[in-house]
């Protein structure tokens, strides 16, 4: 006769026992996994822009520099209405000493685009560093969105064709945007920008 096997082990080796055991250890492989995860990938998507909740947009694009036109201002004060983004924009050179004002109107689909493309932009939490690598040539772009769940500014003072890296502000947490997404979505809207007046402006400038 074989001999008999203790009641304990019996209760160990019953198989719904076995198989509470491995769900215990996989739950814990998950959540430290999770956490190791956190800690080795902290981007993370740009929250809270949306069409659905995008009230206002403020756009500065400024340059300062070794320029008698400097410094040169583009401000754009926008609306969100029925998917289009209406305002003004106001443009000066040398301090002020020439300004213009002009409508701007951008349209739905534009809008959209411009902000699905923001919306694909990976964040790091950490402090922004802006790239300099010459004198004499100062950017500064800044988008701020007014949404029913705050602000969100996006910036930069890098130079450079793409201005890399960006910063970004939400919740007075800071973030850095390592790659070119926020110049390709201001390139959709830029159509409806209306550089040309300040590009006529400085051609006509008179110190």
């Amino acid at each position: 006769m074989f001999p008999e096997k203790s009641k304990n082990k019996q209760k160990n080796d019953h198989p719904s026992s076995r198989l509470r055991l491995k769900l215990f250890a996989l739950s814990a492989i998950v959540v430290i996994l999770g956490g190791i995860l956190a800690i080795a990938l902290p981007n993370i998507m740009l929250p809270s822009v949306t069409l659905s909740n995008v009230q206002s947009l403020q756009i500065k694009d400024h340059w300062s520099g070794l320029s008698q036109f400097a410094p040169i201002q583009a401000d754009y004060d926008l609306v969100l209405s029925d998917g289009s983004l209406t305002g003004e924009a106001t443009f000066s050179l040398a301090n002020g000493s020439v300004t213009q004002t002009t409508s701007i109107d951008i349209p739905a689909e534009q809008v959209e685009a411009f902000i699905a493309m923001l919306e694909t932009a990976k964040l790091e939490q950490g402090p922004y560093e802006p790239y300099w690598a010459w004198t004499d040539d100062y950017p500064h772009i800044a988008m701020s969105f007014t949404t029913d769940q705050g602000k969100v500014e996006i910036f930069t003072s890098s130079q450079g064709e793409f201005h890399t890296p960006w910063g970004a502000k939400i919740d007075d947490v800071e973030y850095v945007i390592a790659s070119e997404i926020p110049i390709q979505a201001l390139k959709i809207i830029d159509p409806y920008l209306k550089r040309d007046i300040l590009e006529t402006m400085i051609n006509e400038f008179q110190p």
